[in-house]
């Protein structure tokens, strides 16, 4: 009897530890997807911090729909389903102001430069005209990149290189599973420390300080009562080519 407890204890806690992991795996995988449609959307739009949110939260929304009441998914009407989505919207919106620490890695700022860079100052008719006064003023040009010299540098890379968006997100996630949470953010504490971050090794050293701070935050998160919440941060990155000229937005 007691071999009994003890295996059946045992295989309690690996299953909820799988199931956690799976949770994770999960994820990251819509962390992928959602950091690919934000940088898609960015390179739309002049790398606007509006627009990788505005992509994020679109990718994010299918993940987080929950339809109400007892009925299936399958089952649901049109209206449950459309109540759904709105929630999972607003959900996304939510998750992504609160939990979310969006960095970009190229262009930097150093590329923005009017002399050393390839920055360019932003005509102020256009400035007024999209009512961007204090918040934007340069930005890097885009036209005709096929046609652009190569070999020419400034600031390490080329102007085709200085139109790569680069974003980095770290998410901090939920860990929902009991027990199993507790032991993973655990696990997690004792691997992570500032200065040998596993997780954020591609993040410049100018922006490791902000994602270190994130993170600190995310293993030390409350909920809306002041529990305790089990969160580890979980990261994505992707690179798109800018389909119109960046903007030196501030991340």
């Amino acid at each position: 009897m007691t071999e009994f407890v003890i295996i059946m204890t045992l295989l309690l806690f690996f299953t909820l530890g799988l199931l956690q992991i799976v949770f994770i795996y999960q994820a990251k995988t819509n962390l992928n997807y959602a950091t690919y449609e934000a940088a898609r959307a960015a390179a739309m739009d002049h790398a606007s911090p509006t627009a990788v949110r505005a992509g994020f939260t679109r990718a994010l929304a299918p993940s987080l729909v929950r339809v109400s009441g007892s009925r299936s998914e399958a089952n649901a009407s049109d209206t449950e389903r459309n109540l759904a989505l709105v929630n999972a919207i607003k959900k996304a919106r939510l998750e992504f102001d609160s939990y979310v620490k969006v960095q970009r890695i190229n262009p930097t700022s150093r590329m923005f430069a009017t002399n050393s860079g390839w920055g360019k100052s932003i005509p102020q008719w256009k400035i007024r005209q999209e009512n961007l006064s204090g918040i934007v003023s340069l930005y890097i040009p885009n036209e005709n990149l096929l046609y652009q010299n190569a070999t020419r540098i400034k600031q390490g890379v080329n102007i085709q290189d200085a139109n790569l968006l680069k974003i980095h997100t770290t998410y901090c996630k939920e860990l929902i599973v009991p027990f199993a949470n507790r032991f993973i953010q655990s696990a997690y504490r004792l691997v992570y420390h500032d200065d040998n971050n596993m997780f954020t090794t591609d993040t410049p050293p100018a922006e490791r300080a902000l994602s270190d701070s994130f993170i600190n935050r995310c293993l030390n998160s409350l909920d809306a009562d002041g529990n305790r919440e089990y969160r580890i941060p979980i990261v994505a990155t992707s690179i798109m080519r800018m389909q119109s000229d960046a903007w030196n937005y501030q991340y």
